[in-house]
């Protein structure tokens, strides 16, 4: 077991059932890596997900704890607003979690990005929120380094 200290941000993590890939995300910071929607744990998404630092190192992690209800996130629109936000999303409040990692290797760039076209391609709104997917699929295919993909598949623009 390893602690996320030795993880180099950006990183990208990806969550693959059957030998497919059905979910991927970027995390910009610590915050970002252990902050995850509650639905997310419901669907089994937190079993394993293969992690991939901005170094290209490969880890596996996995929840091994929830710690709550993510508070900061709540304030950042206010209490009330939040809370009926997430009445109507089906409760899909964010939660505070730890997970175990283990290195596993490094990852080759071509096999992300090949990993992430397949995923935005079978599930694109989840990553063209703020692009079209052909500028998504362009912004991956151009991608020379874990941070230009995580930048790609995130809904900042």
């Amino acid at each position: 077991m390893m602690t996320a200290d030795v993880i180099k941000y950006p990183l990208i993590g990806i969550v693959e059932r059957n030998q497919k890939v059905v979910f991927a995300y970027s995390a910009f910071d610590e915050s970002d890596f252990y902050v995850v929607p509650f639905h997310t744990v419901l669907k089994g998404y937190t079993k394993s997900i293969r992690v991939i630092d901005a170094a290209g190192d490969e880890y596996v992690a996995s929840l091994s704890k929830i710690k709550g209800i993510h508070w900061e996130s709540l304030r950042t629109f206010g209490v009330i607003t939040s809370f009926l936000v997430f009445l109507f999303c089906g409760l899909n409040f964010p939660l505070k979690v730890e997970f175990s990692l283990s290195k596993v290797g490094y990852s080759k760039i071509e096999d992300v990005k090949r990993s992430l076209l397949t995923i935005v391609n079978q599930k694109p709104k989840y990553y063209t929120r703020r692009s079209s997917i052909n500028t998504v699929l362009k912004r991956i295919n151009s991608a020379k380094s874990i941070d230009e993909l995580s930048k790609a598949i995130s809904n900042s623009g």
